[in-house]
């Protein structure tokens, strides 16, 4: 074990006892040699010296630094080197640093490695530790880990090590025998140590050999088990850069999963957040580059690079990450594109399923080639479940890709009078945005109305209104949606103009004309100047029974004090 004895030395400290206030000393790093020393150790009994110091720096907050190590000579920077020892309230024979002349302020252990001067309240919410025990270096063997010895041990060992070579390791005989005091372990003993530490090993029963994970790997595992935006994000920003680009492509996607769910709405949360996303963002080339020549990497199939890209896509912030987004995604739909290029030239639908071509069919271009990736997937897209099929249909009508919006818009209304209650709202609303197949909207709009969100009933009712539908089931999907009553704030603004210009085409949804007035004047603010004024109009040009003098004039009225300073400037 003499190989770790020179890191105990360089982390050896020692007490330089003061004579001014009882239990004042500075704290030294006792190996380290100063220019005082002529680069020679500390000797007791001799000032000066690297002390550990309280300084605060320029970038720092007096709430929270990092402590350093400062030479002082006798009775020099005693305002920042010197500490006084109190003795722990919860721990016997612990004992906490507290600055000398900044009295509440104390050296504290911040969880991995940091070492802080923070001001500590007892029973605050702080993960610092300010109580620390002293051991005499001596015993400092004791404090060895078996994992530093088995990594050292394998430090020269590029793969897998049989554990036979293991234990005839000099140190891990010299740890098991000196420090544990006991026998070399059984190999069921290591493959259950192994096992409860892998995220760090990897260990083959059939093979008896070990081998140490890699940092990609160690990193992939660790962001394979994070819930949450903060707690991801963190983890990101403080990965090498190197080690991220060769992270497996899987890692990357649940990453993204996780930082593009709703977080905290801190400040500091959200920048972090940022900073993460620009950073995952920024290695995509490498993650692909990786996995297209290193053998230990899978490469990305065709649906992993499509949902990539939609996770890319849905990517928000500043400028500068709007950027680094749009140059990530201009990447991954060149390798989407490529893929898509070999597959029709060799004859052979594409690999992969219906939810990530719903994906694919949403990146930029893909619309153009409707009708090849339509011809790709045809056999996949007609023996797909409802749920996908709607999906499909969904992301192809926003993109515009008018042949498979077509092909799939039929599929989904032939399938409707067979569909599942609770399929029909989803379906519905998906197949109303397209205008195709209207009566077999109505129709269905008629069976699953009452169960729909009343968001979804909205925009359905809006939707057929808008190209001047007068049928019986638009009429009865209106007075559904009357019946939901306020539609403020379950309805956005959007959607409440799309009424109103609606009951300028059909006097059939009339009647809901009043919910929507009253909502849109409760929230006039949501709306834009301009989509205020189309409004206005709308309401003015409604069909069919006149919407009530009170609710009318509070709209009117809502939309003067918005209005009114502008028109004055």
């Amino acid at each position: 074990l003499d190989e770790f004895l020179p890191f105990f030395e360089a982390t050896k400290l020692s007490f330089w006892w003061l004579p001014e206030v009882n239990s004042m000393c500075r704290i030294r790093a006792a190996e380290l040699g100063t220019r005082e020393t002529n680069g020679e150790a500390v000797r007791a009994g001799r000032a000066g010296g690297l002390n550990l110091a309280f300084r605060i720096d320029s970038y720092e907050s007096p709430a929270d630094s990092a402590v350093k190590l400062m030479e002082a000579r006798k009775g020099e920077c005693k305002e920042m080197v010197n500490f006084i020892v109190l003795p722990s309230p919860y721990y016997e024979g612990a004992f906490r640093f507290e600055a000398a002349y900044h009295q509440g302020y104390f050296i504290a252990f911040r969880p991995p490695t940091g070492l802080r001067i923070v001001p500590h309240i007892d029973n605050s919410e702080s993960n610092c530790v300010i109580d620390f025990a002293l051991i005499d270096f001596q015993h400092m063997f004791k404090f060895i880990e078996l994992e530093e010895v088995l990594r050292a041990a394998m430090q020269n060992v590029a793969n897998w090590m049989p554990l036979d070579l293991l234990k005839l390791d000099g140190n891990v005989q010299a740890y098991f025998t000196n420090i544990l005091g006991a026998p070399i372990w059984e190999d069921e003993d290591f493959q259950t140590y192994f096992s409860g530490h892998f995220d760090t090993w990897e260990y083959r029963t059939e093979l008896r050999s070990v081998r140490l994970r890699t940092r990609e790997e160690r990193l992939g595992l660790e962001l394979s088990s994070v819930a949450t935006p903060e707690q991801m994000a963190q983890k990101i920003v403080n990965a090498a850069a190197d080690v991220l680009t060769r992270l497996p492509w899987r890692a990357v996607r649940h990453s993204f999963e996780i930082l593009l769910r709703r977080g905290s709405s801190e400040v500091s949360a959200l920048l972090l957040r940022m900073e993460a996303k620009r950073k995952l963002i920024g290695v995509l080339g490498g993650v692909l580059a990786s996995a297209q020549t290193d053998a230990d990497l899978e490469a990305p199939p065709l649906g992993a690079i499509a949902g990539l890209a939609h996770q890319v896509h849905l990517v928000s912030g500043d400028p500068g990450l709007a950027k680094a987004r749009d140059e990530a995604l201009d990447l991954l739909v060149r390798h989407a594109s490529t893929a898509v290029d070999e597959a029709e030239q060799a004859g052979r639908p594409l690999d992969l399923d219906v939810v990530d071509f719903a994906a694919l069919i949403a990146l930029p271009g893909m619309a153009e080639r409707s009708d090849s990736l339509l011809q790709l997937m045809k056999f996949k897209l007609m023996k797909a479940t409802m749920q996908e099929q709607v999906r499909v249909l969904d992301a192809a009508a926003t993109s515009g890709a008018v042949s498979l919006t077509k092909a799939m818009a039929s599929a989904v209304a032939d399938a409707l009078e067979n569909a599942k209650e609770e399929e029909l709202g989803s379906a519905v609303k998906a197949l109303v945005k397209t205008d195709l197949h209207d009566t077999k909207c109505n129709e269905t709009l008629q069976r699953c109305m009452l169960s729909m969100d009343t968001d979804d009933l909205a925009l359905c009712v809006a939707a057929l209104a808008n190209r001047g539908n007068t049928s019986p089931g638009l009429a009865e999907a209106t007075a559904a949606l009357v019946a939901r009553g306020p539609l403020a704030r379950r309805v956005p603004s959007d959607r409440l103009l799309s009424l109103a210009v609606g009951a300028t085409k059909t006097d059939v949804i009339a009647g809901v004309l009043q919910n929507v007035a009253q909502a849109a004047a409760a929230t006039l603010k949501d709306f834009s100047i301009a989509d205020i004024i189309r409004l206005l109009l709308a309401v003015a040009k409604a069909k069919g029974k006149p919407l009530p003098a009170e609710a009318k004039a509070t709209l009117f009225s809502e939309a003067a004090s918005m209005l009114g300073p502008m028109l004055h400037r």
